[in-house]
């Protein structure tokens, strides 16, 4: 199991370095965590779709876009798009190695925006997703409540969020 997968992971990471606690030393080392958390937001982009205005003219497709253009990037179309991602809508964390990642052309995935106006907050973002994450792994475990929709209803406003409650079920380690 995937959660477990992780699990380990961060279990093995704290018994080699002597530590009980996720540190700020350890979230480099996460790697699986790492590629399950960029899973996780390839299939739920946080942020649904980014607006942008062309500032020179620009020819996409053969169609040349005039300055001034508004255009907006749905990123959940763009990840689950079946040109760049092999079965789209299956959760595989193992489409985030270091060699998958390097065939992907590098706007392929951007759940923080990307190029001059990224989020300036990425990176700490990631860091408080691992830290959270492992340090949960470490005293429960989490499950969907049996009888329960895997895909509950979400909305895409400026951000995306559950229309109702997550049926999870927690279970301390």
């Amino acid at each position: 199991e995937l959660q477990e997968k992780c699990r380990q992971e961060v279990q093995q990471i704290l018994k080699d370095s002597d530590s009980e606690e996720v540190c700020y030393e350890h979230l480099s080392q996460f790697l699986y965590l790492t590629q399950f958390i960029k899973e996780s937001m390839r299939l739920s982009a946080t942020v649904p779709f980014i607006g942008r205005t062309i500032t020179t003219p620009t020819v996409i497709d053969g169609y040349t876009l005039p300055s001034g253009t508004m255009v907006t990037i749905p990123i959940l179309a763009l990840h689950r798009n079946p040109d760049v991602w092999d079965d789209p809508e299956r959760f595989d964390p193992e489409r985030f190695t270091p060699e998958q990642s390097a065939k992907r052309h590098p706007f392929a995935f951007i759940p923080f925006s990307a190029g001059p106006r990224n989020c300036i907050g990425q990176v700490l973002a990631m860091d408080e997703l691992k830290t959270s994450i492992a340090t949960t792994l470490l005293r429960f475990e989490l499950n969907v409540l049996p009888g329960s929709d895997l895909n509950p209803a979400m909305t895409c406003e400026m951000v995306s969020r559950s229309l109702g409650n997550l049926p999870i079920l927690v279970n301390e380690i």
